[in-house]
């Protein structure tokens, strides 16, 4: 009689895996739906990630079609239109819509019906960013504007203004704006008297916005007209007394008559100001290329967190440098200074000159930074050519000596806190 013998292939994998389901219950109960929400909030707002997260199951839906919705980006007129429609045909997605907190355009068709389309579905429209504005916008655009008063912030960017006009009534339609981030904003391209005269301000109305924070863009594609009619603007209407912090980004250095615009608007701030960042103390004009602009920064006596650039090519200038912007300072409160400097290997080279130090060591000891914590200097090399790793290393000693002969008195007090960082 012949014997059958039977032979079963086993896939550990699968085997494994129904054991473990067969012995521990699922995800869903094991881990409290808490912490999964938990998890999901990590998600990016907007995102794929939160979309597809929505789509796993029942439970992870409300959180992640939430978090999905928080955030929307426009970047055509057929997502537009889309959006639109499920707004007023799914009860559904304008719930979701009534949560949306930041809402971004890149597509100029959209922006000009955007709020008298959606502005009664976005209550909770916290942050509004616009990319690509050109041409002039209707007057019923500001009014429904500012009919949205949950937006508190406003970022401009990749934008090319019709006139003043146009920009201060984007910002005054918002009458609780709390921050502004102008970047990038142009006028449009008109012969240099007609420019003059569509953006010069003539009229400083009293608007009831008052910024907390401003981050400006002076970089070269930006007109400087531009940049000084509207700080004039912002100064005059009293927006910016209740700043807190300004910001201000673009290339090294900037034309005069814009660095010496931005000390008035530091007046304007007055003791409301907490951090100020970049606040181009070097200036370029035809006759010299980078002179010093001495602000007056004793009115910014709340001023806490200090960033600079140092452009001095020389021990003696970079000692004056220093001098000239913090014998300028008054504020008690001030803790956090941080400098950026761009060197080369073929600057600084030697040690600073004790009788210019004595000047500067006498500032650095004053009372305005008896509360100093942490002072941080990071130096770029720029051109860094040097093949020959010891001549490499010679050098950084060396400015490094340099540096902290400069810094003697902030280096002995605060000790770890003063930190000089070298990028080659």
């Amino acid at each position: 009689m012949c014997k059958t013998t039977y032979v079963y292939a086993l896939d550990p994998v699968k085997d494994c895996k129904s054991l473990l389901d067969a012995a521990s219950p699922s995800a869903f109960t094991r881990v409290p739906l808490e912490v999964q929400e938990y998890i999901i909030g990590f998600l990016g707002p907007g995102s794929r990630s939160a979309l597809g997260a929505a789509l796993v199951c029942r439970e992870w839906y409300p959180s992640a079609i939430t978090l999905f919705y928080e955030e929307v980006e426009i970047s055509t007129r057929r997502r537009f239109d889309q959006l639109v429609w499920l707004a007023f045909n799914n009860t559904r997605v304008r719930g979701q819509l009534a949560t949306t907190r930041f809402i971004t355009f890149r597509d100029q068709t959209c922006i000009p019906t955007f709020p008298l389309v959606l502005g009664a579905v976005l209550p909770s429209l916290s942050s509004l960013s616009i990319s690509e504005l050109r041409g002039p916008l209707h007057p019923t655009f500001f009014t429904a504007l500012y009919q949205l008063s949950s937006i508190t912030h406003l970022r401009l960017t990749a934008a090319w203004i019709y006139n003043f006009h146009q920009l201060r009534r984007l910002i005054s339609a918002l009458r609780n704006l709390k921050h502004l981030d102008i970047g990038d904003v142009k006028p449009l391209q008109v012969s240099d008297g007609a420019q003059t005269s569509t953006l010069h301000p003539t009229i400083f109305t009293p608007i009831p916005v008052r910024l907390q924070t401003l981050v400006l863009n002076v970089s070269s594609s930006v007109r400087p007209v531009l940049l000084v009619e509207l700080i004039d603007w912002l100064v005059r209407t009293s927006i910016c007394e209740s700043l807190t912090a300004l910001t201000l980004y673009g290339p090294p250095r900037i034309r005069r008559e814009l660095a010496e615009q931005m000390g008035l608007l530091l007046q304007a701030a007055g003791s409301s100001l907490r951090m100020l960042k970049n606040p181009y103390f070097s200036a370029s004009t035809p006759s010299l290329p980078f002179p010093i602009v001495n602000y007056d920064l004793s009115r910014n006596i709340s001023l806490v967190q200090l960033n600079f650039r140092l452009h001095a090519l020389y021990w003696n200038a970079l000692a004056d440098e220093l001098c000239s912007i913090l014998s300028s300072i008054r504020s008690p409160s001030l803790a956090d200074i941080k400098m950026l400097y761009n060197w080369e290997p073929t600057e600084l080279r030697g040690l600073p000159v004790s009788t210019k130090l004595n000047t500067l060591h006498a500032v650095m000891e004053s009372a305005a930074y008896n509360n100093l914590t942490h002072v941080e200097l990071n130096i770029t090399v720029v051109d860094a050519f040097l093949e020959r790793y010891v001549y490499r290393e010679r050098r950084e000693h060396e400015l490094e000596a340099g540096l902290r002969a400069l810094f003697a008195p902030w280096d002995e007090r605060l000790g770890e806190s003063f930190m000089l960082r070298t990028l080659w």
